[in-house]
């Protein structure tokens, strides 16, 4: 496990366990499957020419480092601090803040931006509907993948009996988007808010 694991950054996105072997995260650079790391893919243009979409959540998965969670901003750390704090209540949610667009939301655009470059329909998300039943729970936003029950239209599986007809319309709506894209490459479709493509010149998202 330790040579598997030498030089990868992030040993784990959740943690080996105390005491227990480092569990790599991401796709590992064998030389045949996976020859290069993602960003120089997209810089060489060789990603796959496909329709993309991709997204983060409203509450999504963020790691504070702990200290100046602004460092990494180099000489915009000043700049990033005002943007954050003009949207965030205290310096640990600002922390967070940094932390989950740093990890989800940030990747998903700049994936999205890429297949844009070279010229493949690509759109972004942020899913922020909270069931009626859980807003009193989750205040922040929507956690991580729980997305899922509405993309997939499985809402009653997830939340039997507790869904209010907003709940229902939202999932209905999500699952619509998410299957059009599946057979067409596009999420429109009849009776849908329209979704625009995404461009770097707007950054437009559906939220």
């Amino acid at each position: 496990a330790d040579k598997v694991a030498e030089g990868v950054g992030l040993a784990s996105m959740m943690g080996g366990g105390a005491g227990g072997p480092p569990r790599p995260s991401g796709p590992m650079m064998d030389g045949r499957l996976v020859t290069a790391d993602q960003e120089s893919v997209y810089r060489a243009g060789h990603q796959a020419r496909v329709p993309f979409m991709a997204g983060s959540n409203s509450a999504d998965l963020g790691f504070p480092s702990g200290g100046d969670a602004f460092a990494r901003f180099g000489a915009d750390a000043d700049r990033a601090r005002q943007i954050y704090a003009a949207i965030n209540r205290s310096p640990s949610m600002q922390a967070m803040a940094v932390a989950m667009d740093s990890t989800m939301s940030e990747p998903a655009r700049y994936a999205v931006s890429e297949m844009r470059r070279v010229n493949e329909p690509a759109y972004y998300y942020r899913a922020g509907y909270v069931p009626n039943v859980m807003r009193q729970t989750w205040r922040t936003g929507l956690p991580h993948a729980n997305d899922i029950p509405f993309f997939m239209n499985t809402v009653d599986a997830k939340y039997p009996g507790q869904l209010t007809d907003a709940d229902h319309a939202m999932a209905a709506q999500m699952s619509a988007y998410f299957v059009n894209f599946a057979k067409t490459g596009n999420p429109n479709g009849q009776g849908l808010p329209i979704w625009p493509m995404y461009e770097d010149s707007t950054r437009e998202v559906m939220n």
